[in-house]
């Protein structure tokens, strides 16, 4: 068995062995890089869906808030805009009422005026008639 051909059939067999080991060795390195990157990967996406998950929650609450807040402003606002029609409608009823008022008065003082005309003129015409009657009678005494 010490033949050089078998010696020499040995040693490639050896190489072909070595050679195939590192082929497993590279194998196994790859295998286990891809276990590590599939490992990496699924806890990059675990944290992605927690991270995804943290976004929607804060987006439903920022939502919410905002709704929230949009119906505090409009019930802020209707409460203001009632407030300022109630209190413009008083004043422009008061304005209205404090116009009538007025020309009430006017005219108050205008049938006042026109009545103490007409007094005036009644008592003047009641003068003229006894004037009038007292120089009949003394024209009729003193011929």
């Amino acid at each position: 068995m010490s033949d050089p051909m078998y010696s020499q059939i040995l040693q490639q067999l050896n190489l072909i062995q070595q050679f195939l080991d590192g082929n497993i060795a590279q194998i196994n390195a790859m295998s286990q890089s891809i276990e590590n990157m599939g490992k990496t990967f699924a806890e990059s996406m675990a944290s992605l869906s927690e991270n995804m998950r943290l976004i929607i929650e804060v987006v439903k609450k920022g939502r919410l808030n905002l709704s929230e807040s949009v119906d505090d402003i409009s019930n802020q606002m209707n409460e203001k805009i009632a407030k300022l029609w109630e209190e413009k409608t008083l004043e422009a009823i008061t304005k209205k009422e404090i116009e009538a008022i007025k020309k009430l008065k006017d005219i108050n003082k205008l049938v006042s005026d026109n009545l103490y005309m007409s007094q005036l003129m009644s008592i003047i015409q009641s003068i003229r008639e006894i004037t009038g009657r007292a120089l009949t009678h003394k024209m009729k005494n003193n011929p």
